[in-house]
């Protein structure tokens, strides 16, 4: 039989996963001793000292017998492991099965895994020892006195636990993960300081410096107030680093156990090292940058200290502004401040964020400002100490920007202008005073985050399947009375919150829906969703005076039990009052006062953007679920990452809709309506093929090509099939999403997308280092159920394919490598390609060809290594040729153009070029191309008059064919040669 005995909890024993009935306090308590004395003799009087330490009974060691004896019983045929001796007792139990014992041993393996360089096997172990956890140490018995020392130590351990646990997650990029745990724990540990700095830390990474230096007020508050000390070394260093927009020292320390325990510290990087490691190396970006021109005073004997002081005043009020807004300064100088938004953290809102880090500024009458914002790629790449250095134009356009702005005055560049263009009022400014169409925009005003919602603009389409199933969930939760969940979870763009509005849209007149969403970043964004939940449920307006929101919320709550105390929860979440409240009384509160809601009719609470939520905003979902009254359907929307932030979500009880893309007939039914003119041709398969059915890249395509021709550039019915523009906000959506993964993943993904959108695994050995290799089936699992790639068929059996989930997701992972690696990588998998293929003869020649075309292109436009160049193409020409020549054979003479010409253009001065046009030449007359045969014939008779034997081959070649004109035209031109 399996026993297994538990300490990390409440004391219990189970055999073969079932309790065994353990007694009463004093029984338990003898079976605890025993326990944590295992396989160790302990005397009957030791037992009676323990069990009464103040006042011990006579029958004290005949009481203890008859509690070894019930407990006896309670093991049944393994009695035999609770043994007696003349003295006392003792408890056969091996350490697999004590959950105290398998959690210090994994703790143990997980410190030697970090020590041996292994942060992912030490992040499993410590995950795995964790959950060994139910409840807190030897729980039921904590009040006993033999309980405490053993109860604090095993807490001690398991509170390093959760530090090494936090400190690794940070590392990977998940800190984030762990803010809300954090929090917690510090609200019972407030004076452990490793606590506040790996909070400081977790929100520093999570682009929230003004929390994380108010974490550290916060810290400093307390340990002067309640210990009289101030914050230790690590803590001022970790506030230094903020105010200095810096990343941590390359790598921390961890502290691995208390000091008699005997492990040496180890070390680790953190998120914010890794995000200086993804700028130490080149990478191709786009971000918006920000440029803030002090406006000096007109004083001009103003006294240079005075006026090093307002220069000091004014770099801080930006930086400031900028850190709240998760953006980083990357200079300064006497004129002003450079700030970039999505250097080290590309988010789909860099360029909201910018523009309204500019309106704080602009509202800020402590300094007088000019704002210029401009949006679009830099090249990032290390500078002198470690900095990022940027080149590219949002920087010198920003500038510019700055310099012809007003005082007080923001201007943002037209691409900057479209990615805020929903939320924002601005009016156009010229750039200039010529004749010239290129304008600016003067931001006026942004709109609140209550008041920003989207309005559908076309009729909805598909989805009958998936709309059903809401309504169904929603009818369940009417039927039965109690609350109800049902999740929508779906890439970017793909119509969730589309369809949940379609859904309830159809039963609004039968039950109150309040809509929330919740906040990528900001103050005070844990309860935002509530919030807007009470707001919306009461008729509260955003500003109302407090004492009209207190009367609205007193009508909701009138008639129920306990108004008042649930009247102020609600009030202290959504602004109403300044009294502290606990999270728990916050989750009982939104409970009670959603259980009001429901008394009048069903009520439906749709939470938008989950992956963004606090793991405190979780917990208030899931004690609705589970403790509510009442017919409520809480409906959560979600990106597939928020298995990240709440691994669990997912397998609660409810409705999972997981949404895919709009069928071929739907999307083109949406892309009708969005573009009646549009007829039937290549651009419209373009647009579809590359939109993949997403409802969003449908309507930004034709939103971006219509917003083009407004400004007189080529409109949608323009454009060619091969020059459709990507719009910059799914460019900021892709890269937003690619950037939230860890680096390691990321780099998989860039490397990937140099092979195509389907790729071999084992060319991805190829293309990573062998540490990454490694990892490389789990990380390709990762990436999969981030719903980025998918397996597809191989075409070579001993190697498994994958395919990037959508091309533009391919497209962005690309953008993002510098030129001169994509080079590298397409010449080493072409090489990788031509190898494996060597069984397939020919069959692999184009796409090797194309690479070795791409390496080539690349070298050239940057002038790096021209040797190596030519003999890239040199190589491409010998695959490319025969192909052409094959297809003309076989009367493909398209095919033979397109094959012929790019051999040409990659051929070498000389004999071999002139070989290609020639070829090229005869491709275009059968094509029926005669313009572009007569464009070729003239390079060739140019090439043709320095290379006279190879001029007279080419004519016996050209008076076989019907165009003896074109060779007299020659020999008179080239007589003296010939």
């Amino acid at each position: 039989m399996k026993f297994e005995f538990r300490l990390l909890g409440d004391v219990a024993v189970l055999a073969e996963g079932h309790p065994i009935e353990l007694g009463g306090t004093r029984q338990r308590s003898v079976l605890a001793l025993l326990i944590l004395q295992r396989d160790h003799p302990v005397a009957t009087e030791r037992l009676a000292d323990r069990l009464w330490p103040d006042d011990q009974p006579l029958t004290a060691t005949k009481t203890i017998q008859v509690y070894v004896s019930r407990i006896r019983r309670a093991l049944g045929p393994h009695a035999d492991r609770l043994s007696s001796s003349a003295t006392g007792y003792r408890l056969a139990v091996a350490d697999d099965e004590l959950d105290a014992a398998r959690f210090e041993r994994g703790l143990r393996r997980a410190r030697e895994a970090l020590e041996g360089g292994s942060a992912e096997a030490a992040l499993a172990g410590l995950e795995e020892s964790l959950a060994e956890w139910s409840g807190p140490a030897l729980g039921d018995l904590a009040g006993e006195q033999f309980a405490h020392r053993e109860a604090e130590r095993l807490e001690e351990l398991r509170l390093q636990a959760f530090e090494e646990l936090f400190e690794l997650r940070i590392a990977a990029g998940a800190g984030r993960q762990a803010i809300g745990e954090l929090r917690r724990l510090l609200a019972d540990q407030p004076g452990r300081e490793r606590l506040w700095r790996l909070l400081m830390l977790a929100l520093y990474a999570d682009g929230r410096q003004g929390e994380a230096l108010q974490a550290y007020q916060d810290a400093r508050r307390y340990l002067a107030e309640e210990l009289g000390l101030d914050p230790g070394q690590e803590l001022r260093d970790v506030e230094g680093v903020i105010l200095a927009q810096e990343a941590p020292q390359p790598r921390q320390t961890l502290v691995t156990g208390a000091a008699d325990a005997g492990v040496e510290s180890v070390t680790i990087p953190t998120q914010a090292t890794r995000e200086a490691e993804r700028v130490a190396r080149r990478t191709r970006r786009v971000v918006t940058t920000l440029r803030a021109d002090i406006v000096q005073t007109p004083d001009d004997n103003l006294d240079p200290e005075i006026l090093e002081a307002l220069d000091a005043r004014a770099l801080e009020i930006v930086r400031r502004a900028v850190e709240r807004h998760g953006g980083t300064i990357d200079r300064a100088d006497h004129d002003g401040v450079t700030a970039v938004f999505g250097l080290t953290v590309a988010r789909e809102d860099d360029a909201l964020r910018a523009v309204r880090a500019a309106l704080e500024l602009k509202d800020d009458e402590t300094v007088i400002l000019r704002v210029g914002v401009s949006t679009g790629e830099v090249l990032a790449r290390p500078g002198d100490g470690g900095e990022s250095r940027l080149t590219g134009a949002p920087l010198q356009q920003a500038t510019s920007l700055a310099g012809r702005a007003a005082r007080g005055e923001v201007l943002v560049a037209p691409e900057t202008e479209r990615l805020v263009r929903a939320v924002a009022t601005t009016e156009p400014v010229p750039l200039d005073d010529s004749a010239s169409s290129a304008t600016a925009a003067r931001v006026l005003a942004l709109a609140n985050p209550e008041t920003i919602a989207p309005r559908p603009t076309t009729r909805f389409v598909g989805r009958e399947t998936e709309l059903a199933a809401l309504l169904l969930a929603f009818e369940q939760v009417v039927t039965t009375g109690r609350p109800g969940l049902a999740t929508v979870v779906g890439a970017p763009g793909v119509g969730k919150s589309r369809l949940v509005a379609e859904a309830f849209a159809r039963i609004d007149d039968r039950a109150n829906i309040l809509r929330s969403r919740c906040l990528p970043y900001g103050d005070g964004i844990t309860y935002w969703p509530v919030r807007e939940l009470v707001l919306g449920g009461t008729g509260i307006a955003p500003g109302e005076p407090r004492d009209v929101g207190l009367t609205k919320l007193t009508a909701v709550l009138s008639g129920m039990h306990q108004a008042d105390i649930v009247r102020s929860g609600i009030a202290a979440v959504v602004g109403l009052a300044d009294d502290p409240i606990s999270g728990e009384e916050i989750d009982w509160a939104a409970r009670r006062f959603f259980e009001a809601l429901a008394r009048e009719r069903p009520l439906v609470l749709v939470v938008d953007d989950l992956q963004w939520a606090e793991p405190a905003l979780a917990d208030l979902l899931e004690h609705v679920l589970d403790l509510g009254r009442g017919s409520i359907l809480l409906v959560t929307i979600a990106r597939p990452e928020v298995d990240e932030v709440r691994p669990d979500w997912f397998g609660r009880p409810g409705l999972l809709v997981r949404l895919d893309a709009l069928e071929d007939a739907d999307a083109a039914h949406l892309l009708d309506q969005l573009a009646p003119a549009l007829p039937d041709g290549r651009l419209r398969t373009r647009v579809l093929g590359m939109a993949e059915g997403n409802p969003l890249f449908v309507e930004q395509f034709v939103a971006y090509a219509y917003d083009e021709a407004s400004t007189g550039r080529p409109g949608l019915g323009y454009h060619s099939r091969d020059d459709l523009s990507i719009p910059p906000t799914i460019e900021a959506l892709l890269a937003a999403r690619l950037d939230r993964l860890p680096d390691i993943e990321r780099r998989l993904l860039e490397r990937a997308s140099v092979i195509g959108r389907t790729f071999w695994s084992g060319a991805l050995g190829e293309l990573l280092s062998n540490e990454e290799v490694r990892y490389l089936p789990r990380l390709l699992a990762q990436l999969a159920r981030r719903d980025l790639i998918r397996t597809d068929r191989s075409d070579f059996a001993d190697d498994e394919a994958y395919r990037f989930r959508h091309l533009l997701i391919r497209d962005a992972a690309y953008a993002s490598l510098p030129k001169r690696e994509r080079a590298e990588l397409h010449e080493l998998f072409a090489g990788w390609l031509g190898r494996r293929s060597q069984a397939k003869t020919g069959e692999y020649d184009l796409i090797v060809a194309y690479h070795l075309e791409q390496a080539y292109a690349y070298r050239t436009e940057l002038g790096h290594d021209p040797a190596n160049a030519r003999r890239l193409a040199d190589r491409a020409v010998e695959l490319l040729s025969p192909a052409g020549q094959a297809a003309l054979e076989r009367g493909d003479p398209h095919a033979a153009v397109n094959l012929l010409r790019r051999a040409a253009n990659l051929a070498s001065p000389g004999r071999r070029r002139t070989e290609s046009l020639i070829a090229l030449r005869s491709a275009l007359r059968m094509a029926g191309e005669r313009e572009a045969s007569d464009a070729v014939d003239a390079e060739v008779v140019g090439l043709l008059a320095d290379q006279p034997d190879q001029g007279l081959e080419y004519l016996r070649w050209v008076n076989e064919a019907p165009f003896l004109e074109w060779s007299e035209a020659f020999k008179k031109a080239n007589r003296s040669r010939l």
